[in-house]
């Protein structure tokens, strides 16, 4: 076992070159994981402003109710004093004190989009000042024109 150690550590530049290598590739993923988020909220934002999105609702993740029952999709997100109903994959999220549900508010009820962001981001879409204030309710964008942002 001491001869393979030494071995592996006679070598010792190509041994710092893995390491720094392996802890790069570990900071890539805790980046992605952590920063995810707040690039679905810049792609809303996006959209927003090109006139794409017209309405959104956001609630926090502890507001997601499930109910499962043989066949039945009881599944809905509780945004002050309405019930939006969305796919039952939601029901399944882990609710925590920073995570927000941003729902898409279309036509089509049944296939709405929604995606996970922070408080941060939240209260930036809702255009809330309060930072004790929390990020839930529905804002509509009629009043934005349409135009090309990129």
């Amino acid at each position: 076992m001491w001869e393979n150690l030494k071995g592996f550590l006679a070598d010792y530049k190509m041994t710092a070159i893995k390491l720094l290598f392996a802890l790069l590739i570990v900071f890539i993923i805790v980046q992605y994981n952590s920063y995810g988020e707040r690039a679905a909220a810049h792609y809303i934002f996006l959209q927003i402003k090109n006139g794409i999105i017209r309405e959104i609702c956001i609630a926090p993740s502890k507001n997601i109710v499930s109910d499962f029952e043989e066949g039945i999709n009881n599944t809905y997100i509780i945004v002050k004093d309405r019930q939006i109903p969305v796919e039952a994959k939601w029901g399944t999220v882990i609710p925590r004190d920073n995570l927000y549900m941003i729902i898409i508010m279309d036509k089509d009820r049944d296939g709405r989009r929604v995606y996970e962001t922070d408080d941060i981001n939240a209260r930036l879409l809702l255009a809330t000042k309060d930072k004790d204030e929390e990020a839930e309710g529905c804002r509509s964008f009629y009043h934005i024109s349409r135009k090309a942002v990129f």
